[in-house]
């Protein structure tokens, strides 16, 4: 899914917020995966699918390739990390 892409590297999110881990998951990761989980059910469509498919291979491969939001306009961006 395209949180999975998003959050590859949430690991690093977390450590790098100046929050606790539980509110940098209630006030930064969570709202920003329902976001994306709203943008999705939004967009769905089976080429779509076969896009975030396509992504997910290369996301394989590339560290920070920045081909989500390249290839997925409209995708809900993450708020800068507190």
């Amino acid at each position: 899914g395209v949180g999975s892409i998003v959050f590859r590297e949430e690991s690093t999110i977390v450590e790098n917020s100046s929050l606790p881990i539980e509110e940098t998951f209630r006030q930064l990761l969570s709202p920003h995966k329902a976001a994306l989980e709203k943008w999705y059910l939004k967009n769905q469509s089976f080429w779509l699918d076969v896009r975030i498919l396509f992504i997910t291979l290369f996301s394989l491969l590339l560290k920070d390739h920045g081909l989500i939001y390249r290839h997925l306009k409209g995708l809900p961006r993450m708020m800068a990390i507190i």
